[in-house]
């Protein structure tokens, strides 16, 4: 079974959810101050921005060295989203392969692991966003190529698109 192009946007608005506050307001009401949000900033950043090729054509995912970040500054990002009348940000906190670009303790394949700056990215981004008085919103894909049974890309690959 193939995800589809609905089911994919599906897990983007799903995420998009904590933009607005889910008190004792009605689905729709929600879906409502959702699209009145307009406009937003997109931010996708994670060791592919460092790889030299795509996660879909590489057999393995990148290596933990792979991340280069050297300097991080999301009030840049948050000034930008602002001066351009977004009201929202969402950041990729882990794509598909499986970097997470927060503290974490459940795996070592994370940004404070990796190349020199060691920097939670989710909180920076998360700081500045509110400071800006802007909704931070976070992407996470449940995906983990890194963490595949067997270590292959290509198991994922199977697991994910081609299972029947």
């Amino acid at each position: 079974m193939k995800l589809s192009v609905i089911n994919r946007i599906a897990v983007i608005a799903v995420s998009c959810i904590s933009l607005v506050s889910a008190s004792d307001k009605s689905l729709k009401q929600l879906q409502n101050e959702y699209v009145d949000l307009r406009i937003g900033m997109f931010i996708h950043i994670g060791i592919e921005t460092f790889n030299r090729g795509d996660y879909w054509t590489n057999s393995t995912p990148p290596d933990i060295s792979k991340f280069k970040l050297a300097t991080l500054n999301c009030k840049n990002w948050a000034d930008a989203a602002k001066s351009a009348g977004m009201k929202y940000g969402v950041l990729t906190t882990k794509h598909h392969y499986g970097f997470c670009m927060w503290n974490t303790a459940t795996t070592t394949y994370n940004c404070m692991n990796a190349g020199t700056l060691k920097t939670d990215v989710v909180k920076a981004y998360c700081d500045a966003f509110r400071e800006d008085s802007l909704k931070p919103g976070l992407y996470y894909s449940m995906f983990a190529v890194h963490d595949t049974v067997d270590g292959s890309y290509s198991s994922y690959n199977r697991t994910l698109w081609d299972k029947k």
